[in-house]
């Protein structure tokens, strides 16, 4: 970030300014990470007070703090009613000052690899500001903005939500000029009510577009005239693997398994042979989808087709590891629901040798929970797939053939045993909260690793 006076700071978040106008270089929400000359927001949360925290942050060089009510501490501060609002008019005001082309993408699946992808290609031009890892909702989307810098000549922000009005807000942060909905599913229903309320809160980023933006999204969808209603004041493009009708499409498409893919990229500004290295006929929509945006933000042909060759897995999204006696663990555990746990079973159906999908519990699925879950076993017990389960949802289910455990110490036990014997690929995920990262790393420290792709 740019180094400001505490005034205006202040004057971003309308508080009220106590002790000296100093200038500060840094703002922090986290005391493990502030550094000498940092403004410190002492945010609140359900389980933390940062309030608690002010004396822990001047000590670690904190110089001024930004709080709800005035603290004793000698220390220069500033007052606001709320200091997870005040965040975000700190990173809306630095925006503002800051006023270079910015993207933003949501969808149920695939945002933060379309993220990854579009900077990817980008960066190939431009200095770029990315969001780091999946800082995504109001709080992650102020701590990015707030690492813009005036050499940065493109922001690409990913919008994340679990409830609606999220990402009206974050988008009306980021303020972007071009905008993606990568895709509308069963995910974090319990937030929305339903897949309508999911449809409902990701079209909130197309109505925040400028008259003169460009809403970017998934040609063949049930929900595309939600979305087409929503973009109905700005410029709108289409992407499908497939169908020709839209503005970026695929022919000659090579699935490669774990290898990735090989196909020709049609888009608006001409065609190109693409290379990319991530699994999967769902990568390939997501790259589609990143040279939209990236385009739209003035990258060329040639930087599509470096940077989606270049492109790598992010970590828990279809990291494959190859292990001693045949095995291959691919780590698609960051998260999950029905669609992504399909698009990932996929993958498996392709490959040759003993097969098995162990499945960690999806949350947040309101009243679909029980039919999900069965969606999800049923398609992996029919495609001839080992079915190994951790988790009261998929418990609940106790179908022929599947291994169903509730600790998962005892399903790594029993699954690390039953390994060696032929070649095997073993594919891992669930939601973060079901911490399928561990089964993976169970199996990957069991048998020596002599391969990685």
């Amino acid at each position: 970030m740019i180094a400001l006076k505490l005034s205006q700071w202040q004057e971003f978040c309308q508080g009220q300014l106590i002790g000296q106008d100093i200038t500060v270089s840094q703002i922090e929400t986290d005391t493990r990470n502030i550094q000498k000359g940092a403004l410190f927001v002492a945010l609140r949360g359900e389980k933390f007070d940062g309030h608690d925290y002010l004396l822990q942050a001047v000590e670690k060089g904190a110089c001024a703090v930004l709080v709800e009510q005035q603290s004793s501490l000698n220390i220069p501060q500033i007052v606001v009613a709320d200091t997870r609002l005040a965040l975000g008019a700190l990173a809306k005001g630095l925006r503002q000052q800051l006023a270079i082309p910015c993207c933003s993408m949501t969808g149920s699946n695939g945002k933060t690899s379309v993220k990854e992808l579009c900077a990817g290609i980008l960066q190939q031009q431009y200095r770029v500001l990315a969001t780091g890892g999946n800082f995504n909702n109001d709080i992650g989307v102020p701590l990015t903005l707030l690492r813009l810098q005036p050499q940065h000549q493109r922001a690409v922000i990913e919008l994340g939500a679990n409830h609606a009005g999220e990402i009206a807000y974050t988008a009306s942060l980021a303020a972007p000029e071009v905008g993606l909905v990568n895709n509308i599913a069963a995910a974090h229903i319990e937030g929305f009510a339903s897949e309508a309320g999911v449809a409902a809160a990701k079209s909130e980023l197309f109505q925040a577009l400028p008259r003169n933006g460009l809403a970017i999204a998934p040609l063949n969808h049930s929900w595309r005239e939600q979305l087409d209603k929503a973009a109905q004041h700005c410029r709108r493009q289409y992407f499908d693997i497939n169908d020709a009708q839209a503005d970026y499409f695929t022919t000659e498409l090579k699935l490669l398994g774990l290898e990735g893919s090989e196909f020709t990229l049609h888009t608006p500004i001409g065609h190109a042979r693409i290379r990319l290295q991530l699994a999967g006929a769902h990568n390939v929509s997501n790259a589609l989808a990143a040279s939209a945006i990236a385009i739209a933000m003035g990258a060329n042909l040639a930087s599509v087709v470096t940077g989606l060759a270049a492109a790598q897995s992010v970590r828990g999204r279809l990291n494959t590891r190859k292990l001693s006696d045949g095995i291959t663990v691919i780590d698609d555990s960051y998260n999950a629901n029905p669609q992504s746990f399909l698009a990932a079973t996929s993958i498996l159906e392709s490959m040759s040798g003993r097969r098995i999908l162990v499945a960690g519990d999806m949350g947040e699925l309101g009243d679909i929970c029980q039919s999900a879950h069965q969606q999800v076993a049923s398609k992996a017990l029919a495609s001839g797939i080992e079915l190994w389960t951790c988790g009261p949802h998929f418990g609940q289910l106790a179908m022929p053939g599947q291994h169903s455990y509730l600790d998962q110490a005892e399903l790594n036990q029993d699954l690390i045993a039953s390994l060696g014997q032929e070649p095997s690929a073993i594919l891992v995920k669930g939601s973060r909260s079901a911490a399928m990262e561990k089964v993976a790393q169970a199996i990957i420290h069991k048998f020596s690793e002599n391969n990685e792709c």
